[in-house]
């Protein structure tokens, strides 16, 4: 019979070390995703500067709303740049985007610009 007493210090400190090991992977292994995340959230959230003028762009959907307007030109967001729109419509002249392209209803993705004589 093997006496268990003369054992149990080095399973003992073999589990602590264990243990310890698998503590610090795991701290590790958290705080790199947690870089990762915090990157990933930086780039997804980068805003653009409205022109002068922008801010008062009208985004209509009706017809019957620029019906009284002059067509300015058509304007497409292109689909690798961050640019608003708003400013792709006062770059024609526009004050009014009628809206001919949208995702879910609220990411416009292109239209027709038109000065409406707004202020």
């Amino acid at each position: 019979m093997i006496r268990s007493t003369t054992l149990r210090p080095t399973l003992i400190r073999s589990t602590m070390i264990r243990s310890t090991m698998i503590r610090s992977t795991m701290i590790r292994t958290t705080l790199i995703l947690l870089a990762v995340a915090g990157i990933g959230l930086q780039a997804g959230c980068v805003t653009t500067t409205l022109a002068p003028g922008a801010e008062s762009v009208r985004l209509v959907k009706n017809q019957a709303d620029v019906a009284s307007c002059k067509p300015m030109g058509n304007v497409r967001r292109p689909a690798d740049d961050n640019v608003d729109i708003r400013n792709l419509t006062v770059g024609l002249g526009g004050d009014t985007l009628f809206v001919t392209e949208d995702v879910l209803g609220s990411f416009v993705k292109a239209g027709i610009a038109y000065q409406c004589g707004r202020t």
